[in-house]
């Protein structure tokens, strides 16, 4: 006889009404309850699925709280519209079960804090800090190693230099000989002198730029001699950036274990057409995302005077570089990608656009209007083009507390009006002057002559004297002569013109200098 638990059971039983059926089967392996209605709509419970068709609208209403899990992947198709109405608040949380997988991607972030703090630190010793700070400490690269010399010392100018060594004597004026027009009084050492190339020193330097003249920071804090930026210095390489694979390795543990804790994790793709609200990852980024030394660049900044000649000044401005603190993050990503057009409209409530790392706007043309635009940047604002930049406005203000300083050679069309001094060490050329009257006098000045011929020019007791037209027999008083000009004060040297200049203020950038009162005299 076979044994019992090899026979399979059939058995099955229906009820059939007009209005719908229930079938029920009890087969082995096939035990099956199936309830159908009239229009073809059926529930199946059986081994292997619950099935439910409605072949007309369905409709679920629960007077209290309903409760649905999953256990694996739950799958929804709707043909037309799908409307979501909560009367309350809506949740929706993704790739994560409980809160200890979110508390376990906080203690990621902070054991790993160390290394994102050393990442964002420079490859040298050159010093600067790292934003944003986090919460507990500042990030500082400390500066070891020396700076370059003062790249203001390697630059070249044509310097014209020629000195007035004054006259030989009072020049005559004779019937063959003039010494006035021929010059040959004039004592001309330097008849012949062009400019030539010069390099400032670093007197030149601290006479225009250090504390007598514009009071530039870098020549101030760092000295003359040195560069005012950490640009091409000689620097200690920065240890905590060459262990740093090291110091990975020696977390990475700690880090795994974490990381078995986070639960699968959850990514989305999705089409949407209405609003939406998310939150995005199991904790927020907040490594620091820049470096920044503030006496990182060496960039010319102003034209300073000094007595050997007119040159420029490289000092500090801010040197930024991004830090990626974000590629190993265990954070997520949030990417949006629209195939035609984007558009954001928002109430007078604002938009606020805030990250504590970088924000990147590409597009053919960007075009941005507002009643008032605010532009800043603590380490500095840079605009640019490879073709042009034009700005217009019918009132338009450079302001600064340094010299406004401006690279290649400047065009005014139409007026140019200076409320102070102003030095040219260039040729000027102009048309026309107009300035107040000053009465100047020349050189003096020795005239001969001769007596008009056949002239009475004296009686003697025996007759007439008359004069003979002899060359050269009368002599004048050396004299001068006042003639009407602009005002002037005229130098020696070139190089005391620009003293002269330099020592009245004109590198003082805030400090304008006034123009000096007529003197009538010999100049």
């Amino acid at each position: 006889m076979d044994n019992p638990s090899d026979l399979e059971y059939r058995n099955k039983f229906i009820f059939n009404q007009r209005g719908g059926s229930l079938e029920i089967n009890n087969s082995t392996e096939r035990e099956e309850v199936k309830l159908s209605q009239f229009s073809g709509s059926n529930v199946t419970i059986n081994n292997v699925v619950n099935s439910e068709l409605a072949t007309n609208n369905k409709q679920t209403k629960v007077l209290f709280d309903e409760f649905k899990t999953v256990g694996n992947s739950s799958n929804e198709y709707v043909g037309t519209d799908r409307t979501l109405r909560v009367a309350e608040n809506s949740y929706e949380v993704k790739g994560i079960t409980s809160q200890a997988e979110i508390n376990a991607i906080k203690k990621w972030r902070e054991i790993y804090r160390p290394i994102a703090n050393k990442n964002a630190q420079f490859w040298i010793n050159r010093g600067g800090l790292s934003y944003p700070y986090p919460n507990t400490s500042v990030i500082e690269t400390t500066r070891s190693g020396t700076r370059a010399s003062n790249p203001d010392l390697k630059q070249t100018r044509l310097e014209l230099n020629n000195t007035f060594y004054g006259y030989s004597k009072v020049p005559d004026v004779k019937s063959r000989v003039n010494e006035v027009t021929s010059f040959s009084t004039v004592i001309r050492k330097d008849e012949n002198n062009s400019a030539v190339s010069t390099s400032p020193t670093v007197t030149d330097i601290s006479t225009a730029f250090g504390s007598s003249g514009s009071n530039a920071p870098g020549v101030i804090l760092f000295g003359p001699e040195f560069s005012s930026a950490t640009q091409d210095g000689n620097w200690v390489a920065n240890t905590n950036k060459t262990n740093l694979v090291n110091d990975i390795v020696s977390i990475q543990d700690q880090l795994t274990t974490l990381e078995q804790n986070f639960g699968a994790g959850g990514d989305e793709v999705e089409y949407i057409k209405r609003n939406k609200v998310q939150v995005i990852g199991g904790a927020l980024n907040d490594y620091a995302s820049i470096r920044v030394d503030t006496y990182g660049r060496s960039q010319p900044t102003e034209v300073g005077v000094s007595q050997n000649g007119v040159f420029n000044h490289n000092d500090y401005v801010p040197h930024v570089e991004e830090v990626d603190n974000s590629s190993n993050f265990v954070g997520g990503n949030y990417n949006l990608t629209v195939s035609n057009k984007y558009n954001l409209i928002v109430g007078s409530g604002g938009i606020q656009l805030k990250t504590s790392g970088g924000l990147t706007i590409g597009a053919s043309i960007v075009k941005i209007g507002a009643t008032e635009v605010n532009i800043s940047g603590s380490a500095g604002v840079v605009v640019g083009s490879s073709e042009h930049i034009d700005i217009f406005s019918p009132k338009i203000q450079l302001r600064s507390t340094r010299q406004i300083y401006a690279y290649g050679s400047f065009g005014v069309l139409n007026n140019l009006i200076v409320g102070g001094g102003t030095l040219i060490d260039g040729e000027l050329y102009v048309n026309h002057i107009t300035a107040p009257t000053e009465v100047q006098e020349t050189m003096d000045t020795t005239v001969y002559g001769e007596l008009v011929p056949d002239q009475i020019i004296g009686y003697v007791q025996d007759g007439i004297v008359y004069s003979v037209d002899t060359p050269n027999t009368v002599k004048t008083y050396s004299h001068s002569h006042h003639f009407n000009n602009i005002p002037l004060r005229l130098t020696t040297t070139n190089n005391d013109m620009r003293g002269i200049a330099a020592a009245e203020g004109i590198n003082k950038p805030l400090t304008p200098v006034s123009a000096l009162k007529q003197i009538h005299a010999r100049k």
